[in-house]
């Protein structure tokens, strides 16, 4: 009896080890290949999928490779028991134009990426009015200024516009399109004819351009010489005007953008800052020879914003903003401050992983060593971050009142809840940055968001918050454009800060004598 028990047991193991023996390795069957979508624009996500099926008799582990033109980019490791099957997913990103062959082992299917056409603009598409720059009053052009951090190329102009049916003799009238590099040096221009408008009703014109590339601050500019009435340009009040101008040309063809708006103030028009020229760019933007192409970076949208803000202290900095004025002629438009009698905290408003914090500490630090410089006794103090913050109707009202003369809002009541003597609020809205000189005990600075031009070009965000900041210490603005403290009313804008590294652009000496005299060597807090 016993003998037969052991003999069953003896038979059962025998039994087990055959089988384990006839049991077939894992092996894997890929079952389908999916590039979504397969036609993309430069810089885009492109999603490549294969189903990966074990069809052996063992569970293992399957090894996807992910190729692009044969060369491996990315692999992921998927463990399968036997019959069972699985997705296996990569994100791809390519930055150069061409016809890719993508694959995920045996499987292959082609991946076409063309360039990414952009279009600059500032208006919202609605025109408020369409409005002629009238010859016989000295000023004949429409002209708007773009700004791209990379190297850019346009091949279009677009514009809406009307010929008045009341108009007589404009059948041989034509108009010139220039686009002008950062000093208004001619790098293309072609004469259309007026006919191109109908006449009595608006339409959009697409002008073809012959891939000029631009980098920077450039400007568009549609000279008409027109008659009253003529060629009359779409105008849009749906934004700040920040880029919008009016020009005359001069002998010899050279054209000079008016430092005062031409229209009488008792037109809705005459007000500048309401003034948007519908003049759009469509073109390419160019990827930097060293940016990185393969497979996307988890929240690499986010590491490229935070890597675009790194400081470059350089002292070559190739920066169009043209020649710095003698000293004897720079106008001043100084502030009515009696400066700080107190060492003033600063606390930054803004989201937690806002990459302009930095900046701000940075600008405190520039401050600080210019002030260390001229030997004043007086330092901003210590610098805090809260992520409570202003509401941008707030920030885009007092924007507006400033701008247009009108009353400022009242101050919301979150602001008496912040600690900081300076308040600097980093905002995602869209309005003119600005700065409020302590009234009321707390100064107030609003920086409008960097997404969008040209607070999103190198070197720009940095010396706006130390425009603003400069407000904050008692300065005034200056009309040289080679200078930190240049505002309004002279024709100074944030595109002329770019430069092509980042560093802050200086004060002027009469600036310097202005901070000794608010914050001399014997400055003391009273407070």
């Amino acid at each position: 009896m016993r003998n037969s028990l052991w003999a069953s047991i003896f038979l059962l193991v025998v039994a087990m080890i055959a089988m384990s023996a006839c049991k077939t390795p894992a092996e894997f069957d890929l079952v389908s290949l999916d590039i979504v979508p397969p036609e993309v624009a430069t810089g885009e996500t492109v999603s490549v999928t294969a189903e990966v099926k074990n069809i052996g008799g063992s569970e293992g582990t399957y090894t996807a490779i992910l190729t692009v033109d044969g060369v491996q980019v990315e692999t992921k490791e998927v463990t399968l028991a036997p019959g069972a099957s699985e997705t296996v997913t990569f994100s791809l990103v390519k930055n150069i134009p061409g016809t890719y062959q993508v694959g995920i082992g045996d499987l292959s299917s082609s991946l076409t990426v063309k360039e990414m056409q952009v279009e600059l603009k500032y208006d919202d598409g609605q025109a408020r009015d369409y409005i002629c720059t009238v010859s016989p009053y000295g000023f004949g052009g429409h002209i708007v200024d773009f700004t791209s951090a990379n190297p850019f190329i346009i091949k279009k102009i677009r514009t809406v516009g009307v010929l008045s049916p009341t108009a007589k003799g404009l059948e041989g009238k034509t108009f010139d399109l220039q686009i002008l590099d950062h000093s208004l040096n001619v790098l293309h221009t072609a004469t259309y004819k007026y006919t191109l408008f109908p006449v009595g009703t608006h339409a959009w014109v697409e002008l073809e351009i012959p891939d000029i590339e631009v980098v920077g601050l450039f400007y568009v500019h549609i000279y008409t010489d027109s008659p009253y009435p003529g060629l009359h340009i779409g105008a849009d009040d749906s934004a700040v005007n920040e880029h919008s101008n009016v020009t005359v040309r001069k002998a010899g063809g050279t054209i000079q953008i008016l430092n005062q708006w031409p229209y009488m103030p008792t037109l809705w028009f005459g007000d500048k800052s309401k003034v948007n020229w519908m003049i759009r760019v469509i073109g390419t933007a160019m990827v930097p020879e060293n940016a990185e192409e393969g497979v996307k970076a988890p929240n690499s949208e986010t590491q490229t914003e935070q890597t675009s803000s790194t400081v470059s202290q350089q002292g070559n900095c190739q920066c169009p903003r043209g020649n710095p004025l003698p000293q004897i002629q720079i106008t001043y438009y100084p502030y009515s401050a009696s400066g700080w009698t107190k060492v003033p905290s600063v606390t930054i408003s803004a989201a937690a992983n806002d990459h302009r914090i930095q900046l701000v500490k940075e600008a405190i630090e520039f401050w600080n060593q210019q002030l260390a410089e001229i030997g004043s006794s007086f330092r901003f103090g210590s610098v805090n971050h809260t992520t409570q913050l202003i509401p941008d109707s707030y920030l885009i009202q007092y924007s507006n009142s400033m701008l247009q003369g009108g009353s400022p809002p009242s101050v919301p009541a979150i602001v008496s809840t912040m600690s900081g003597d300076i308040i600097i609020s980093l905002s995602d809205a869209e309005f003119v940055s600005w700065a409020q000189y302590p009234r009321t005990g707390k100064s107030i600075i609003a920086i409008r968001n960097c997404k969008t031009s040209p607070l999103n070009v190198t070197n720009v965000p940095r010396n706006l918050i130390a425009h603003e900041l400069g407000h904050a210490l008692g300065l005034g603005h200056n009309n040289d454009v080679t200078k930190l403290m240049c505002g309004r009313p002279a024709d100074c804008r944030p595109p002329d800060f770019y430069c092509d590294c980042e560093q802050f652009f200086p004060i002027t000496d009469k600036e310097k004598e202005t901070l000794l005299k608010l914050y001399p060597a014997s400055w003391k807090p009273t407070q």
